[in-house]
């Protein structure tokens, strides 16, 4: 075919291909429907099981609660009938009763839709081929190496999980792919193996926490140390000094290099920088930009750092909400402050930071939960959000790429509670899964919109190598229609020379056969071609976003017969006193129920006595130091146990005779509360006062510390005074903070739910400073307000409900409630504890 044809007909064959990338995007839009309605058809099966399992088990909650209203009418007919058959041949139903069917956790199932990344979705439509041009000249080929490539997996995978036994981690270092040191606020640097196994602590020689921690290409442990100013090396179990900082400078983070030099990051009142070491000279400092402003924020906040694999330097900046790269010569390469997103409402803040042999970036979003990953240049690829991540904070990356990432203040999984409730669940059922048929709809608009910019592009494409292709094309012709046209000239020449009976010309003539001989390059230009590629439904099903399958686990559901769970409390318009008892203590400090007869209580002495409700003297417990206690409660066996500050003990007495249960180092031991579980709540501070928190105990092992929010920031005010402390029904723990003037009440897992600090009151003037804490059957919080002489009752959020002010209440301090909602309330000065009817019972059918 002649070049003119070519041309001529170039418009046909790109038509053709934008006619077939047409169709492709036509078929992929009928892949993305038919995933869509696949999804909605999972979820619509999911929600009949869901509607099932709930309807099951309601039905059996409502025959019980049938029977039991049944036997509650025979027991009322009993009790007014004057015959004494009945009442002998009455069979208890308590024992039938107590066992309810097991308690139900039905999760709804969640819709995670997966970020598009536009350019991995160009990759699975298509193959263009290049416009492919050819000359018969020799084109010099060069072989490129072959390199070890790992790509993003779809979803991260949790391989394994250490638990150090550190109350606050705040970093990790890998010393091999089965050994990494980690460190905290304390001066013992650990290192564990894989499987969790404790291989070697490391003390500081300041006797203080490290700043940061590294290993260095010998196999060295290298840390920091903010006390002495100096960076240190451990090298077979012996410390030695690395480097001192002039006296301004403290050093922060470290991080060896590729090269064998140290980074660190290093801040004084007013500047940071990152000082390049090798040995303990000084090669390089990087602190400002080519216009001398400073590169970091200027203050003593964490500044994490790494080196890539392209040497550059990488700081993630925290106080400046940024992660800031440098060149190797330590000149601005770009600043990362974060990727817009609808689920990750926090700021930015980054923390720890690696790389990865792909020269990918890795840095810790820890109010968000999450780690986002950059490639070199700086552009966001994807988040790191699964693996039940909280607060992450440290971060390595072993040499098989895998990564270690550390949590400061959590150390065991989240797991959501929900009891049943009744017809509300099912009520409810509808709109949870439409909320999630909505969310994959709006994914499908997404992925619509993107394949209609994928088959744009390409549209655009193929015009502009059109554009490109008849260019050469009219290019090549018009160099050859320049040679025909001299050919053309130089044969008329010839004629008129073999016309010509002169000889003169035919002597003269120089032959241009060698001339013409070498004609322009023969060129070949193959029109682009489109290969659809295959649409693989499976994997285009992966991309498109995952759906959590029902999550269905039983508990079992006892009745406790102590206090019944089918009965409703409502508060008194009045609340009544009901008894008065005279303990003879002149300051009386708690009071906690041994049972619904009697009470433990305690005062400034070293006496604890038990009294019935009478009035009347039961028992008398002295403690062991002699000193007064700072609290008592009394375990699910009926043990008292009590807490000494004067030998940093929680005792218990057991018939008579007292044992030490827990002993404390730096810290005395406050207020207790035994939990629903048999745990121990103790409320504890340090011993120069400025540290305050709770710990669990099972027996005499710690199982929880709360001490922290979710922000680094204590929960509790850090001194000496009174913390009581209690558990409510929804396990929250809730502590009356005398000293910060609130109550502070956070979830199972020690995150904080909510504040309470007073209710705005004409007749309350005195600042709110909550003294004892308790709670009831319904889930309200009643606390004491010592100075207002007064009861605040709360609901379980946190709202306030009404005061108990009657009853001639006089600087209330410790409270307690028994199993039958009734409250008992100890009186500082008058040294006597009343019991208090608040509840009236009302029948729940």
């Amino acid at each position: 075919m002649d070049l003119e044809t070519q041309i001529s007909n170039l418009d046909g064959g790109y038509e053709k291909l934008t006619t077939t990338i047409s169709k492709q995007g036509e078929q992929w839009h009928r892949e993305i429907n038919a995933i869509i309605n696949k999804m909605k058809t999972e979820i619509s099966e999911i929600k009949v099981k869901h509607r099932d399992t709930l309807q099951k088990h309601l039905d059996e909650i409502k025959q019980i609660q049938t029977l039991i209203k049944q036997t509650l009418i025979a027991l009322n007919e009993i009790e007014k009938s004057t015959a004494v058959a009945p009442t002998i041949e009455y069979n208890s139903k308590i024992r039938e009763f107590s066992k309810l069917p097991p308690k139900l956790q039905v999760k709804l199932p969640t819709y995670i839709p997966k970020p598009i990344d536009r350019e991995k979705l160009y990759s699975l439509f298509r193959h263009i081929t290049p416009l492919s041009t050819a000359t018969e000249e020799n084109v010099l080929s060069l072989n490129q190496p072959n390199t070890s490539v790992r790509e993003l997996l779809d979803k991260p995978e949790l391989v394994a999980t250490i638990q150090t036994g550190y109350e606050q981690l705040f970093g990790v270092t890998c010393l091999d792919e089965d050994g990494v040191w980690t460190h905290s606020l304390t001066n013992k640097i650990k290192c564990f193996n894989i499987k969790g196994s404790l291989l070697q602590t490391i003390g500081t020689e300041s006797g203080q926490r490290p700043n940061d921690i590294v290993v260095n290409s010998d196999g060295d442990l290298l840390y920091s140390d903010w006390e002495t100013t100096t960076v240190n090396k451990v090298k077979n179990g012996q410390t030695e000094e690395l480097i001192t900082l002039p006296e301004e400078w403290t050093p922060a983070q470290l991080c060896v290099t590729s090269t064998g030099d140290l980074l660190v990051t290093m801040f004084s009142t007013d500047r940071s920088k990152v000082v390049r070491y090798s040995g303990s000279t000084v090669k390089q400092t990087i602190q400002f930009d080519n216009k001398g402003k400073p590169l970091y924020s200027r203050n003593s906040a964490v500044k994490y750092i790494t080196e890539n694999r392209n040497h550059d330097i990488c700081v993630a900046d925290n106080s400046a909400g940024a992660v800031v790269v440098v060149y190797q010569d330590g000149k601005l390469r770009w600043r990362y402050t974060g990727h817009p997103s609808v689920a990750k409402n926090k700021s930015f803040e980054p923390y720890g930071i690696t790389s990865d042999s792909q020269s990918r970036i890795l840095t810790a979003d820890r109010d968000n939960h999450c780690i986002h990953i950059l490639d070199q240049n700086g552009r966001f690829l994807r988040y790191f959000d699964n693996c039940d991540l909280e607060d992450p904070y440290g971060l390595c990356v072993d040499n098989n790429d895998n990564l270690q990432i550390m949590d400061p203040l959590s150390t065991a999984q989240d797991v959501h509670r929900c009891d049943l409730c009744e017809t509300a669940i099912l009520a409810s059922l509808d709109g949870g899964y439409e909320k999630l048929t909505t969310e994959i709809s709006k994914q499908g608009e997404q992925w619509h919109r993107e394949i209609d910019i994928v088959i744009d592009k390409m549209k655009t494409e193929i015009n502009e190598i059109k554009v490109k292709h008849r260019v050469i094309l009219q290019k090549h012709l018009d160099e050859i229609k320049q040679i025909q046209s001299l050919i053309k000239q130089t044969l008329l020449a010839l004629y008129e020379i073999e016309k010509s009976t002169a000889v003169a010309p035919t002597i003269e003539y120089n032959s241009k056969i060698r001339e013409f001989s070498k004609l322009p390059p023969k060129l070949q230009v193959k029109l682009p071609t489109f290969i659809p590629k295959p649409i693989d439904r499976e994997k285009l099903y992966s991309l498109f976003g995952q759906i959590t399958p029902l999550s269905t686990a039983t508990e079992e559901n006892v009745l406790s017969l102590n206090k019944p769970n089918t009965l409703v409390r409502e508060l008194l318009d009045e609340p009544e006193l009901v008894a008065t008892i005279q303990t003879g203590y002149e300051q009386l400090l708690g009071v906690t129920c041994l049972d619904e007869d009697s009470v433990w209580t305690h005062g400034m002495t070293n006496k604890i006595k038990c009294f019935n409700i009478k009035g009347s003297l039961l028992q008398t417990i002295g403690t062991k130091s002699g000193q007064s206690p700072h609290d008592i409660a009394v375990n699910s066996d009926g043990d008292l146990l009590y807490s000494d500050w004067l030998t940093r003990t929680v005792n218990k007495v057991k018939s008579g005779q007292i044992e030490e249960l827990i002993r404390l180092q730096g810290w005395k031991p406050n207020q207790l509360c035994v939990t629903s579980t048999g745990d121990l709540l103790v409320t504890m501070y340090s011993d120069d006062y400025p540290q305050s928190k709770v710990v669990r105990y099972s027996g005499s092992t710690e199982k929880q510390t709360i001490q922290f929010d979710d922000k680094g920031k204590p929960l509790y005010s850090g001194n000496s005074y009174k913390k009581y402390v209690t558990e409510n029904g929804n396990h929250d723990i809730c502590v009356a903070d005398y000293g910060a003037g609130a109550v502070v009440v956070v979830n199972q897992d020690g995150k904080l739910r909510w504040r309470y600090t007073g209710h705005p009151s004409v007749t309350k003037k005195k600042p709110f400073e909550p003294w004892g804490i308790t709670t009831d059957s319904q889930g309200h919080i009643l606390t004491a307000d010592c100075y207002n002489h007064c009861i605040h009752i709360l609901d379980q959020n946190g709202q306030f409900l009404r005061y108990i002010d009657n009853c001639d209440l006089e600087y209330p301090t410790g409270l307690c409630v028994d199993n039958n909602d009734n409250l008992f309330v100890s009186e500082y000065n008058k040294g006597n504890v009343k019991k208090i009817k608040y509840l009236r019972l009302t029948p729940n059918w």
